[in-house]
């Protein structure tokens, strides 16, 4: 399994813009990377960005798109140690 989080556009995206997050192995749609944007004081209290993978099985609310991708590389790794496990067993 490889996780392929798409970049947005431009370096400020819009309010509530959403990306694909896709398994560059079989193609498919495994979730999704939503951004919000909101006012100063929201985004002190509340983070922006958000990811959600495997239809929620693993989410996570994060202040930065990287943090995003970085998350989206750890479950990536936990999933494929997960299944090269078995195969050793």
């Amino acid at each position: 399994m490889r996780l392929k989080v798409f970049q947005f556009d431009s370096c400020c995206p819009s309010a509530d813009s959403r990306r694909e997050v896709t398994d560059m192995e079989t193609g498919k749609y495994v979730g999704f990377v939503l951004y919000r944007q909101g006012s100063t004081t929201e985004e002190t209290h509340c983070p922006s960005w958000s990811i959600s993978l495997f239809d929620g099985k693993y989410t996570g609310n994060f202040v930065g798109f990287e943090e995003c991708t970085a998350f989206a590389a750890g479950v990536e790794a936990v999933l494929n140690h997960m299944t090269s496990a078995g195969k050793r067993l």
